[in-house]
């Protein structure tokens, strides 16, 4: 999305944390309900969970979803639809890996990993998705081009900010 490394960095850590923050609280709800105590662990747990999602994302998703978009993107005539492709790849890639995190810090998988593997995942892609597609990555990207504006080209193609 951005333009330097800093420019990604911040992207990431932006669309990240609101992920983060809306399916995380969506977890917590989901499987202890709306309690003070679901509170307070969600409030303790955002920290260390946003951590491995930027990690995760950087070391993990990126890597596998950039080469997929970049060979699929060209098939795609309508340039709205391209954002939604990367949209798609980075929360499927996102929610296999944060569905596992999440279970393995919760310990819900005492001998059930898979059957509760495969319900997180089809749970948070439920949620992941519409969200992701039609709130958080509009949103985070307005954002974004608010902070760092794309430089505008003049007619003898010179960029002036």
């Amino acid at each position: 999305m951005g333009r330097t490394r800093k420019q990604n960095l911040i992207f990431t850590i932006m669309m990240c944390c609101s992920m983060v923050l809306i399916m995380s609280l969506y977890n917590a709800v989901l499987n202890d309900g709306l309690t003070d105590t679901m509170l307070h662990a969600y409030w303790t747990g955002f920290i260390p969970t946003l951590c491995v999602a930027i990690l995760w994302e950087m070391l993990i998703v990126v890597r596998i979803a950039k080469p997929l978009f970049f060979k699929y993107a060209p098939r795609i005539t309508s340039p709205k639809r391209k954002p939604w492709l990367m949209s798609v790849l980075m929360v499927v890639g996102m929610v296999l890996g944060m569905t596992a995190y999440g279970l393995m810090v919760n310990e819900h998988a005492e001998g059930q990993f898979a059957s509760l593997y495969a319900l997180g995942i089809v749970r948070n892609l439920i949620v992941a998705l519409p969200i992701q597609i039609f709130v958080v990555s509009p949103l985070i990207r307005k954002l974004f081009h608010m902070m760092f504006p794309l430089p505008v080209r003049t007619e003898t193609n010179q960029e002036t900010v």
